[in-house]
């Protein structure tokens, strides 16, 4: 009898230490998906980052959507730079750059012009002497067929 019960006492401390052993792998694998979480794949950010910058370029003649893009495309690029579309982020990186910086060479050049025009015109006013020319307010309307009293309403 004692012989029986010291087996089943055995036995029962296998299946314990197999049912701990398994407990604790168990925890392990628990314990990995605590400390590591999970990685989110930042691709659409790098795709999205890689479009705004192009958009950026194609539309740097108007100044304000190519600005906005040009931003939008950088911070995006910066935060997917960590994904596994790291080449598009790095080209949306770039591409948003050159498009800020096309944007605003253009931005200022037509600045630049525009105040070039404005101060031309306004020396042309200036040195222009106005007085010496001579205005005719009599013109002759006799070739015409109508006259102005043809369109009075109250004829007499």
């Amino acid at each position: 009898m004692e012989n029986e019960e010291i087996k089943n006492e055995k036995f029962n401390n296998t299946e314990n230490s197999e049912k701990k052993d398994e407990v604790k792998v168990a925890e392990v694998v628990e314990n990995k998906n605590t400390k590591e979480p999970k990685k989110e794949d930042r691709k659409g950010l790098a795709i999205a980052a890689m479009v705004l910058g192009i958009v950026s370029i194609v539309f740097c003649c108007v100044h304000w959507i190519s600005i906005i893009c040009s931003i939008l495309a950088i911070v995006f690029g910066i935060v997917a730079i960590k994904s596994s579309g790291k080449g598009m982020a790095i080209s949306g990186i770039v591409t948003g750059s050159i498009g800020i910086f096309i944007s605003l060479f253009v931005t200022i050049f037509l600045i630049g012009i525009s105040s070039v025009i404005y101060n031309e015109a306004v020396d042309v006013i200036k040195d222009n002497d106005w007085d010496d020319y001579e205005y005719n307010y009599d013109w002759d309307d006799s070739g015409y067929e109508y006259y102005f009293d043809d369109f009075r309403t109250n004829r007499t």
